[in-house]
């Protein structure tokens, strides 16, 4: 199922049973397009049910291809919303990973990225949820 969300968020948690159905949301700041009846809660915006139509097998040799030198850190299907965004979301199978290099012969790993691929359709494009370096950030200040 697709959530309309209206407000900026603050904080969501989605989890999504491995059959691709939502099964439980964490909501804090957020506020999601929807009314109360008697019969429970109502979305007020567009939304449908979603089939699953790409298997977690299919999403990894994607992956693997596409991002040959990552290690990974965890890899799950889960909703995302990125900071400071609004809109309609579905679920995505998100990795959490690093690129590995040699440097002077000592293996690197780079900063950690997120990026995640549709269940739905395999030839969507993946969405990067790498939050960007910020170069004027000076560290860790107690150093």
């Amino acid at each position: 199922m697709l959530v309309d969300l209206v407000e900026r968020l603050a904080g969501l948690s989605i989890s999504v049973h491995r059959s691709g159905r939502l099964s439980a949301i964490r909501a804090g700041g957020a506020e999601i397009a929807s009314e109360f009846s008697p019969a429970g809660e109502i979305p007020l915006g567009q939304s449908r049910m979603l089939t699953r139509r790409v298997d977690t097998e299919t999403i990894k040799a994607r992956f693997m291809q596409e991002w040959p030198t990552a290690r990974v850190h965890w890899e799950e299907p889960m909703y995302v919303m990125p900071d400071n965004s609004e809109g309609t979301i579905e679920p995505r199978y998100v990795f959490a990973f690093s690129i590995e290099s040699i440097s002077d012969g000592q293996q690197v790993l780079s900063r950690r990225r997120h990026i995640g691929y549709s269940v739905e359709d395999a030839g969507a494009a993946a969405q990067d949820y790498t939050e960007r370096a910020n170069p004027d950030t000076a560290g860790d200040v107690r150093r």
